[in-house]
């Protein structure tokens, strides 16, 4: 079976982030792009271990989206206790201090929505299985 999860905070905004999970087994890949320039600046790999989670990251020279493909992919590993894969390109031309918080916050928020309709999908499909 294959699909796809969406969520989008501050739509149509320079704030705007989407976030995009694609199940890969019991795994996830999620891209996450938002601000006025879509890219890939950064990619974060994380797997649970026993109480925590080890994260692996490449950040390309001069990107600082590391910071936000490692919020995607701990939150979901953890969610889920799966291997999670989360690249990241956010970005606003002259970012202030207060627009890079902004859209830290809202990165937060969109993965909250993404985790939050990831498990609507699994408790719909589970019900789906087991019916």
């Amino acid at each position: 079976m294959s699909y796809v999860i969406s969520a989008q905070v501050n739509t149509g905004s320079r704030f705007e982030i989407t976030a995009t999970a694609i199940p890969c087994g019991k795994d996830w890949n999620i891209a996450v792009c938002g601000g006025t320039l879509h890219h890939v600046g950064a990619i974060a790999v994380c797997y649970p271990d026993s109480e925590k989670t080890t994260v692996n990251m490449i950040a390309l020279p001069g990107h600082r989206d590391d910071l936000v493909a490692e919020l995607f992919a701990q939150k979901i590993s953890l969610a889920f206790r799966c291997h999670a894969a989360a690249s990241a390109g956010i970005h606003i031309d002259n970012a202030s201090k207060g627009d890079i918080q902004i859209l830290i916050k809202s990165s937060e928020k969109c993965c909250e929505e993404l985790i939050k309709k990831m498990k609507q999908h699994s408790s719909s499909t589970d019900a789906l299985i087991h019916a």
